[in-house]
Protein backbone atom coordinates (compact mmCIF):
# COMPACT_ATOMS: atom_id res chain seq x y z
CA UNK A 1 0.00 0.00 0.00
CA UNK A 2 2.15 2.90 1.34
CA UNK A 3 5.06 1.46 2.90
CA UNK A 4 3.53 3.11 6.45
CA UNK A 5 4.49 -0.43 8.01
CA UNK A 6 8.06 -0.37 6.97
CA UNK A 7 8.51 1.97 9.83
CA UNK A 8 8.01 1.74 13.22
CA UNK A 9 5.59 4.35 14.82
CA UNK A 10 6.80 6.55 16.80
CA UNK A 11 5.88 7.04 20.68
CA UNK A 12 2.10 7.95 21.56
CA UNK A 13 3.35 10.80 23.58
CA UNK A 14 5.28 12.40 20.13
CA UNK A 15 2.23 11.81 17.86
CA UNK A 16 0.79 13.00 20.34
CA UNK A 17 2.80 16.44 21.08
CA UNK A 18 2.20 17.20 17.52
CA UNK A 19 -1.26 16.66 15.86
CA UNK A 20 -3.11 16.84 19.24
CA UNK A 21 -1.30 19.17 21.89
CA UNK A 22 -1.78 22.19 19.36
CA UNK A 23 -5.56 21.64 19.68
CA UNK A 24 -5.00 22.73 23.63
CA UNK A 25 -4.78 26.67 24.50
CA UNK A 26 -1.42 27.29 25.64
CA UNK A 27 -1.29 27.81 28.77
CA UNK A 28 -3.01 24.21 29.44
CA UNK A 29 -1.16 22.50 26.65
CA UNK A 30 -0.85 18.92 27.54
CA UNK A 31 2.50 16.96 26.22
CA UNK A 32 1.21 13.14 26.73
CA UNK A 33 -1.90 11.41 26.28
CA UNK A 34 -3.78 9.99 28.92
CA UNK A 35 -3.66 6.48 29.69
CA UNK A 36 -6.92 4.57 28.24
CA UNK A 37 -7.66 2.71 31.24
CA UNK A 38 -8.02 3.76 34.48
CA UNK A 39 -6.01 2.28 37.62
CA UNK A 40 -7.87 1.05 40.54
CA UNK A 41 -5.61 -0.43 43.02
CA UNK A 42 -8.95 -2.17 44.64
CA UNK A 43 -10.36 -3.68 41.16
CA UNK A 44 -10.95 -7.29 41.90
CA UNK A 45 -12.83 -8.30 38.23
CA UNK A 46 -16.20 -6.64 39.51
CA UNK A 47 -17.98 -4.37 36.72
CA UNK A 48 -16.35 -0.60 36.21
CA UNK A 49 -18.52 2.19 37.57
CA UNK A 50 -17.65 4.94 35.82
CA UNK A 51 -20.30 7.22 37.28
CA UNK A 52 -17.77 6.58 40.33
CA UNK A 53 -14.97 7.46 38.50
CA UNK A 54 -15.86 10.00 36.73
CA UNK A 55 -13.68 13.58 37.79
CA UNK A 56 -15.44 15.87 35.39
CA UNK A 57 -18.27 17.43 36.61
CA UNK A 58 -21.75 16.86 34.79
CA UNK A 59 -22.24 20.16 33.16
CA UNK A 60 -18.89 19.87 31.69
CA UNK A 61 -19.25 16.16 30.28
CA UNK A 62 -22.76 16.90 28.95
CA UNK A 63 -21.14 19.76 27.14
CA UNK A 64 -17.90 17.36 25.70
CA UNK A 65 -20.65 14.84 24.45
CA UNK A 66 -22.10 17.11 22.38
CA UNK A 67 -19.51 19.07 21.10
CA UNK A 68 -17.95 15.47 20.05
CA UNK A 69 -21.26 14.01 18.95
CA UNK A 70 -23.05 16.97 17.08
CA UNK A 71 -20.74 19.73 16.85
CA UNK A 72 -17.61 17.63 15.40
CA UNK A 73 -19.67 14.84 13.71
CA UNK A 74 -20.99 17.53 11.81
CA UNK A 75 -17.53 19.17 10.57
CA UNK A 76 -16.71 16.08 9.75
CA UNK A 77 -19.46 15.03 7.31
CA UNK A 78 -19.21 18.92 5.71
CA UNK A 79 -15.38 18.08 5.65
CA UNK A 80 -16.19 14.95 3.55
CA UNK A 81 -19.12 16.18 1.75
CA UNK A 82 -16.43 16.87 -1.47
CA UNK A 83 -15.11 13.20 -1.55
CA UNK A 84 -18.90 11.67 -0.74
CA UNK A 85 -22.76 13.08 -0.49
CA UNK A 86 -23.98 11.84 2.68
CA UNK A 87 -26.14 12.83 5.59
CA UNK A 88 -24.48 10.68 7.76
CA UNK A 89 -21.25 9.40 8.80
CA UNK A 90 -21.39 5.99 8.53
CA UNK A 91 -18.92 3.11 7.17
CA UNK A 92 -19.93 4.42 3.47
CA UNK A 93 -18.24 7.80 4.40
CA UNK A 94 -15.60 6.42 6.30
CA UNK A 95 -14.73 3.91 3.31
CA UNK A 96 -14.77 6.61 0.61
CA UNK A 97 -12.68 8.86 2.88
CA UNK A 98 -9.90 6.05 2.79
CA UNK A 99 -10.05 5.40 -0.56
CA UNK A 100 -9.86 9.06 -1.39
CA UNK A 101 -6.61 9.76 0.09
CA UNK A 102 -3.20 8.80 -1.20
CA UNK A 103 0.04 9.92 0.01
CA UNK A 104 0.46 12.75 -2.54
CA UNK A 105 -3.10 14.39 -0.90
CA UNK A 106 -1.71 13.58 2.84
CA UNK A 107 -0.73 17.15 4.56
CA UNK A 108 3.38 16.77 5.34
Amino acid sequence: MFGIFKKKLPHCDTLFEKFFSPWYDEEDRPKMARPDMYKIAAYEGQPLNLDEIQYLVPDYVTELTEHINVTMLDAALNDFQHIIKSDKLDLNVLNAVDKYYDRAKLPT
